[in-house]
């Protein structure tokens, strides 16, 4: 997988589907894709974690969203939250989801937010960031 790809090696979950080479490298075991994982093949799994990802990293800091992805997806998860497995599961629990997206959010702000505002030319913060800071109204409506 090339540097740029999706972090499938970084999302707590899919850590069984891999194993490590001699040199450390984190392999994908294209040959257990199609074992059962819950309700779910491994392949379908990974299959709905790229398209959320695709449709997800959009802008100028793909990187800073791959991070978000991945880092929200192992919060939910460790909280049982399998909404790759159920995605209903995030509607069901939107509260729990959102509250985990503005955690994991802020901490991938404030790590990637020189990166960003030096490719970006700026000093400002990213437009989701202004909208949260300005308006944090709207988050508190889906909070548990």
């Amino acid at each position: 997988m090339n540097a740029a790809g999706p972090h499938l090696s970084d999302v707590e979950i899919f850590k069984p589907y891999f194993s490590s080479t001699k040199d450390g490298q984190s392999v994908l075991n294209e040959a257990d894709l199609d074992l059962q994982d819950g309700n779910c093949t491994r392949r379908e799994v990974i299959t709905r974690f790229l398209l959320l990802n695709a449709v997800l990293d959009q802008g100028p800091d793909m990187e800073g969203v791959r991070h978000l992805l991945a880092d929200t997806l192992n919060q939910l998860y460790r909280r049982e939250l399998r909404i790759l497995h159920k995605p209903i599961r995030f509607f069901q629990e939107l509260g729990i989801a959102i509250e985990k997206i503005d955690e994991v959010h802020e901490v991938v702000r404030k790590l990637r937010e020189p990166e960003w505002q030096k490719s970006n030319k700026t000093t400002k913060l990213c437009a989701v960031c202004e909208a949260h800071n300005t308006h944090p109204e709207w988050i508190d409506r889906y909070r548990t």
